[in-house]
């Protein structure tokens, strides 16, 4: 197994660990409510639920499968979702700058 293959199972592992703990569950999430240009757009939801958990169980399926893309040899597809997995923990403050620095800097 690469190191790079090695460092997106890692960082994956480390997202989903994060998520679990605060109870996500995975699930492709393939519609959503959103707003765009100052109008609120629905687009299949499971209504009863905020947003924010709906992108976090996304991000919390993404995560598992970024390690089925890695361990297929695919990093470059894997590096992207890890970069969108990122910007949605930061978004949400679940990660700082820092800490995501740090992810990137595996070490065995």
């Amino acid at each position: 197994m690469s190191k790079q293959v090695k460092i997106a199972i890692h960082m994956a592992d480390t997202y989903i660990g994060i998520l679990k703990k605060i109870g996500v569950q995975p699930q492709q999430i393939k519609d959503i409510t959103i707003v765009k240009d100052g109008k609120t757009v629905t687009i299949k939801a499971h209504s009863h639920l905020p947003v924010r958990y709906y992108r976090l169980r996304h991000v919390m399926w993404m995560a598992g499968e970024v390690k089925n893309i890695a361990a297929k040899g695919n990093i470059a597809k894997a590096q992207r979702w890890l970069g969108f997995i990122q910007g949605v923990l930061w978004g949400h403050e679940l990660r700082t700058v820092e800490e995501l620095r740090k992810d990137n800097q595996y070490h065995e």
